[in-house]
């Protein structure tokens, strides 16, 4: 018979735990109202093997943050209340773990000096605040990309990265998901970096961009190449977290009218479908490489219908992924449309 241990931390007390860290492993941890964990140490971690954390007060961690359970809310306090999630070290603070579970919590900080990583693949949710005032970087690896949804606000005067691997002899269709990122990050006076002018599509419909210090901008979509395959970061200022409408036009008479390359401004997967849109057809299209990698196919999803082509071999859903450009046509007959991105349906 296998007894379950449970460790409850009383009301109005604390608990430090240093150098060792704090291993989970099958057990149930409580920490309740009033209380908080502290973990620090030069090898500080908190791992969670398996069993449950319930929590009604908050994590102030020094070490990294290792979510190894499958089938469990790591973070999912007593009666739904979740924790508060504070990162105070001085090295690299990375969170992640082997698990694919959503990492939930209430608020997050990261403190000054303090940088967390959040691993390629993880995915973290923040029903509450974010406040930055360190270093928050959203990994990524060749084929996993983590991502970052804040339901209230994000605020601090951090630095904000967020990763995206690139492989070269391609092009790339990408939109910035923080504030006022530069070209310099594709460095755009040396590779090559445009955007879409649907006013001029008869006669210079792409801009190219020639130098490091053009702002990339929420929302529009962009083209660009590396001439070596690997990470680009995103940076430059904080997460964009706000509700944002994009106006899109139809200019008669030009080549390929009405076709605006846009693109998600959020770092987390964007539901399209639910959105709003006034005078946009019901389409969107991916410009990808077919599942050869030999030549550019159209990828179409149907807002309508609710059914995606794929002639890339990838899924193709109502769900924009981060950093991800796509296109959309103002209808027929207009001159104008108008496509918002509502942060209620970021997911």
């Amino acid at each position: 018979m296998r007894t379950q241990l449970i460790t409850t931390i009383l009301f109005g007390l604390s608990v430090y735990i240093s150098a060792q860290g704090l291993i989970n492993n099958g057990a149930n941890i409580t920490i309740n109202n009033g209380t908080y964990l502290v973990i620090n140490g030069e090898s500080g971690n908190f791992t969670v093997e398996s069993g449950e954390v319930y929590l009604y007060g908050k994590i102030i961690l020094s070490g990294n943050l290792n979510n190894k359970t499958t089938n469990v809310d790591m973070f999912n306090g007593i009666d739904n209340n979740h924790t508060d999630l504070t990162f105070s070290g001085t090295e690299d603070q990375l969170i992640g773990g082997l698990s694919t579970e959503n990492i939930v919590c209430q608020n997050l900080t990261v403190n000054f000096g303090s940088k967390a990583i959040l691993s390629a693949g993880k995915k973290l949710t923040v029903l509450g605040n974010l406040v930055n005032n360190g270093t928050l970087t959203v990994g990524a690896s060749e084929d996993q990309q983590s991502t970052v949804k804040v339901n209230g606000t994000v605020s601090g005067a951090g630095v904000y990265n967020v990763e995206a691997h690139l492989s070269a002899g391609r092009n790339w269709y990408v939109s910035s998901p923080v504030s006022d990122a530069k070209s310099g990050m594709f460095n755009a006076s040396s590779n090559t970096v445009y955007w879409y002018d649907e006013a001029h599509g008869s006669t210079v419909p792409w801009e190219t961009i020639t130098d490091n210090v053009t702002s990339l901008e929420p929302m529009r979509g962009y083209v660009a190449t590396v001439p070596i395959s690997g990470n680009v970061t995103f940076t430059g200022g904080a997460f964009n977290n706000s509700t944002e409408n994009l106006t899109v036009y139809r200019t008669a008479g030009q080549t390929k009218e009405g076709f605006n390359l846009i693109g998600n401004p959020f770092p987390a997967y964007y539901d399209y479908g639910s959105s709003s849109k006034i005078n946009i057809q019901p389409s969107y299209w991916y410009r990808a490489k077919n599942a050869g990698n030999t030549a550019y196919v159209f990828d179409t999803y149907s807002v309508t219908n609710g059914l995606g082509t794929s002639l890339s071999g990838r899924s193709v859903t109502c769900n924009i992924p981060p950093m991800q450009a796509f296109w959309v046509r103002v209808n027929n007959g207009q001159s104008s449309g108008v496509v918002s991105f509502d942060k209620q349906y970021v997911n």
